[in-house]
């Protein structure tokens, strides 16, 4: 589960992500709607929707306000919370910073909230 305002994936993590949902791995992107404070990024992430749909990753926009959320949670058993937007540019040049975890507990609480926050999208 990711979720991330700014979310503009290269080539090959698009294939990636796809890889992933062909091994049966539930893979959901919630990602800003309409309230994003960015419109060249929004643009970015909407003009790649059709190819992460066809890879079979389900795509979620955030209603009621902008969404500045950066987390991941993967299998269930590690998650990162941080300042780093899913693009090149905040990999690979912008100073930001991520936590990553194991703990159980909080992997759980993160997946949660990730959850809850899905009953207000679209």
């Amino acid at each position: 589960y990711i979720a991330n305002p700014y979310f503009i994936p290269s080539r090959p993590v698009i294939e990636m992500l796809g890889e992933a949902t062909r091994r049966g791995v539930d893979v959901k992107l919630m990602l800003s709607g309409d309230h994003c404070d960015t419109w060249w990024a929004r643009q970015n992430s909407i003009r790649l929707y059709g190819r992460l749909m066809d890879a079979g990753v389900e795509i979620y926009e955030y209603v009621p306000t902008m969404m500045h959320q950066k987390t991941m949670v993967v299998d269930g058993v590690w998650a990162t919370v941080g300042s780093a937007n899913f693009d090149n540019r905040s990999l690979a040049l912008n100073d930001e910073t991520s936590h990553c975890f194991y703990d159980p507990g909080f992997v759980e609480e993160v997946r949660q909230v990730f959850l809850e926050d899905l009953q207000r999208c679209r």
